[in-house]
């Protein structure tokens, strides 16, 4: 089984939350994180880029995302960011629209506090933040399917080659009685709210989401990608596939699939804020600066505190978005700076201007902006 030395040499960035910014591990986490690593190595190829169109940065939603994104936010799981990992206005807002419909409340609205209490408990369940990023573009039944076998343990991996990867990692995780009873029933409340909810939901904003979506995608092609195109290449980023939801908040998720690949990356991100500056772009931009951030926050020695540790990198993500920008141009860096205070602003950060909302130490920026220039070609 491999240890976070092996994790750190591989490459694989499975959630850098999940894997990178444990502070103070217990030894149950080390066994799931161990556990993920080990199925990494299983054989099981981490190439997502099969299920992609041709183009190198694909923004679009995925409604298999969606559905697992909105079961997170209905149940309130949250994470200690700075900035939420989900909407919170989501939840009201789809309860307005059940209502509408006269199906308030659904199995999820009244099982929400049980599941949120087992979530909380177990902190394997972090993981859950991340799941739509493993299955990729599979469709919403086949990752029902496999939240089912798995936890049957009826080995879903070779039953669906679309969701191979993301089933050995549910397998090689959850593996108590308990912790299998939990996704079973999980599953099957997700089935439900699919069934008599979201998917007509979904059909009904995809229009809009879609929109979201190609927008985001002419922004980033045209205006903020070749304004940090050194930096891409000094990360070896060139591609990848951005699933925008709007069940998502400012706080992001990144995964790296094949280590060989620079175009073989998943991203998701929030269309709820993108009316307002860079928007989506923005929030991508903060993504890929994640792993710069948290390096600094590692170097400073601050990472065996993760609540703080994650906060800072988050702060810090944002601003070094701000920082790569900078000579961009064409205003960039006033409409990023735009998106990130209206985030602020949205969930209750106080701070009037982008440097207070986001505030960080004159020598944690220093080294930021060094380690900047180190991954810039």
């Amino acid at each position: 089984m491999l240890d976070s030395s092996d994790l750190a040499t591989s490459r694989h960035r499975f959630s850098r939350r999940f894997l990178t910014d444990r502070r103070s591990l217990t030894p149950k986490v080390i066994s799931a994180t161990t556990a993920m690593a080990a199925a990494c190595c299983l054989g099981i190829s981490t190439e997502l880029s099969a299920q992609r169109s041709s183009e190198t940065w694909e923004f679009r939603t995925v409604e298999s995302a969606d559905l697992l994104f909105h079961g997170l936010a209905v149940v309130g799981l949250q994470g200690f960011s700075s900035l939420p990992l989900y909407d919170r206005d989501y939840a009201a807002r789809v309860r307005a629209a059940k209502e509408a419909r006269g199906i308030y409340p659904t199995r999820l609205d009244r099982q929400a506090g049980s599941f949120l209490e087992a979530f909380e408990r177990d902190s394997t369940f972090e993981l859950f933040h991340f799941l739509p990023l493993y299955f990729g573009t599979a469709r919403p039944e086949t990752v029902l399917e496999v939240f089912s076998e798995v936890a049957a343990g009826s080995g879903a991996r070779s039953a669906y080659e679309e969701a191979a990867f993301a089933s050995s990692v549910l397998e090689s995780v959850f593996r108590s009685r308990s912790q299998r009873q939990v996704l079973a029933e999980y599953a099957d409340v997700l089935e439900e709210e699919w069934e008599v909810f979201l998917r007509d939901y979904s059909a009904e904003s995809s229009t809009r989401q879609s929109e979201a979506a190609a927008e985001a995608s002419r922004e980033w092609h045209l205006r903020v990608a070749p304004a940090v195109a050194g930096f891409l290449d000094g990360r070896q980023m060139s591609g990848g596939l951005v699933m925008v939801s709007a069940a998502l908040g400012p706080e992001g998720r990144v995964f790296a699939g094949d280590p060989e690949s620079t175009e073989d990356n998943v991203f998701a991100v929030s269309s709820a804020f993108s009316g307002t500056g860079l928007g989506i772009s923005a929030y991508l931009l903060k993504e890929l600066c994640y792993p710069v951030a948290s390096g600094v926050v590692a170097a400073l020695g601050i990472s065996r505190d993760r609540v703080n540790a994650e906060r800072l990198s988050g702060r810090l993500a944002v601003r070094c978005g701000a920082e790569l920008l900078a000579d961009g141009g064409a205003g960039l860096a006033d409409d990023y700076r735009a998106t990130f205070l209206a985030a602020a602003a949205a969930t209750g950060i106080s701070g009037p201007t982008f440097e207070t909302a986001y505030p960080v130490e004159a020598n944690t920026l220093e080294r930021l902006r060094r380690d900047l220039r180190d991954n810039t070609r």
